[in-house]
C-alpha cells in the first residue's frame, strides 16, 4: 500500500492516517498538512481530524458553493419580489400616464383660450384706438364749429352798437332815446333799423344799423 500523497510505500507497522472523506485514502501522517496541529488541538477540543487536505479543500469548496447558492437564492428571491411589484408599478404608471394626458388636454385648451383672448384683446385695442381717433376728430370738429359760431356771431354784430349806462324808465321809447344819443354824436337816426334793451335788469341798449 502506498501513500496517496507521496506515492511511497507505507510501512506495515506504524501509525497512518486514513481519510474518511470521499477519497478514502491512506497517508503518512507527515504527508497530511496540519495534521499534527489538528490532532493536538483535537485532543484539547475533543474533535478528531477525519479528512485529508484534498477532502478538506473540497469540503471548503462545497461550503463556498453552498454559500454561493444561498446568495443566488437570496438574489433570486429579491428579483422575484421586484418582478412581483412590477404590476403595481404598471398600474401607477398607467394612472400617471392618464393624468399626463388630461393635463396635456387642459394645456391645449388653455393655449387655444389664450390665443382667442389675445385675438379679442387685439380687436378691443383696435376698437379703442378707433374710438380715441374719433374722439380726437370730434373734439377738433367741435373746436372748429365753436370758432365758426364765434366768427358768425361776430360777423352778425358788425352793424351793432352796445350802449351802456342808460337808466331804464317806465314807458320809455328805446328808439327815441337812441335817436337823441345819435344827435349828440352827430349820427343820423334814419340808419337805425331797430333798438331794444338786452335784459330788463341791465341798463344796456343794442342798436342795429
Amino acid at each position: 500500500m502506498e501513500c496517496q500523497k507521496c506515492k511511497k510505500v507505507l510501512a506495515k507497522k506504524g501509525s497512518h492516517f486514513m481519510c474518511q472523506g470521499p477519497c478514502q485514502g491512506t497517508f503518512h501522517r507527515g504527508c497530511v498538512k496540519g495534521l499534527a496541529a489538528d490532532i493536538k488541538n483535537g485532543n484539547k477540543n475533543k474533535k478528531k481530524r477525519i479528512n485529508c487536505n484534498n477532502c478538506e479543500d473540497e469540503g471548503s469548496e462545497d461550503e463556498d458553493q453552498d454559500e454561493e447558492l444561498q446568495d443566488y437564492s437570496k438574489i433570486l428571491k429579491d428579483i422575484q419580489k421586484k418582478v412581483g411589484a412590477i404590476p403595481g408599478f404598471k398600474t401607477q404608471l398607467d394612472s400617471i400616464t392618464q393624468s399626463l394626458i388630461m393635463l396635456s388636454d387642459k394645456y391645449d385648451s388653455l393655449i387655444v383660450e389664450h390665443e382667442q383672448s389675445k385675438e379679442k384683446i387685439h380687436k378691443l385695442e383696435k376698437a379703442i384706438t378707433n374710438v380715441s381717433n374719433n374722439c380726437v376728430y370730434l373734439e377738433k370738429q367741435n373746436i372748429s364749429f365753436e370758432q365758426k359760431i364765434q366768427e358768425f356771431e361776430q360777423a352778425s354784430r358788425k352793424q351793432n352798437i352796445e350802449i351802456v349806462g342808460i337808466e331804464q324808465l317806465s314807458g320809455e321809447s328805446v328808439i327815441q332815446i337812441v335817436s337823441k344819443i345819435g344827435e349828440k354824436i352827430n349820427a343820423s337816426s334814419s340808419d337805425i333799423e331797430w333798438a331794444r334793451r338786452s335784459r330788463p335788469y341791465k341798463l344796456i341798449d343794442k342798436i342795429a344799423y
